[in-house]
């Protein structure tokens, strides 16, 4: 839902490429090294998602609230008094 939001506010390019970097990064090293080298096989793969929708999502929830994608909308933002 993070995610959908930063889209929404104009904010693309950081969740496309943390998404890419974790997925491949994360997802598939984890993947490797539980489900083949320590022989985990389809538990270890699990774990890999797991790891990966966790990094994705602490990753978004720490760009939603350092508010760096205010800076990046579309529409002009309002004077607050």
């Amino acid at each position: 839902m993070i995610i959908s939001s930063l889209r929404a506010a104009g904010d693309v390019q950081f969740p496309v490429y943390m998404g890419i970097l974790s997925m491949w990064g994360v997802g598939v090293t984890i993947a490797y090294v539980f489900g083949i080298a320590l022989g985990f096989s389809l538990v270890g793969i699990w774990l890999s998602f797991i790891a990966d929708e966790w990094m994705r999502g602490l990753l978004m929830l720490w760009r939603w609230r350092s508010r760096v994608w205010m800076k990046k909308t579309m529409v002009p933002q309002a004077k607050m008094a």
